[in-house]
């Protein structure tokens, strides 16, 4: 997301202004990342290290919320940087919410 933050930046603005336009790429560009979130999950499920019973497709939907949420939020209190690298802080904060989100999945096998 960082390497595209100004196109995120205005995709999200007009999205949540209700531009069809920005809602169908939005909508295009978090559905090509369930897509491979959904396809990591199922490699995982079929290792053994997440359970079965697992709902694969709404997990991944969840964990692009989990990235995306923490990214908004960022550009939203100007926090956001300018470069190709997401801040430390932001990784941070991912990465803390997938590792609690992918611990309650484990739990629940």
């Amino acid at each position: 997301m960082q390497r595209n933050k100004d196109f995120m930046k205005v995709l999200l603005s007009e999205a949540l202004s209700e531009e069809p336009i920005a809602t169908d790429d939005y909508r295009m560009v978090t559905e090509r990342w369930r897509k491979a979130e959904a396809r990591i999950l199922r490699e995982f499920v079929g290792r053994g290290e997440l359970p079965p019973t697992i709902d694969v497709e709404m997990a991944a939907r969840q964990l692009v919320v989990l990235s995306v949420g923490p990214f908004m939020d960022e550009i939203m209190v100007g926090q956001d940087r300018d470069g190709q690298e997401p801040s430390p802080e932001l990784v941070a904060r991912v990465r803390s919410a997938v590792q609690h989100f992918v611990g309650g999945l484990q739990a629940s096998g």
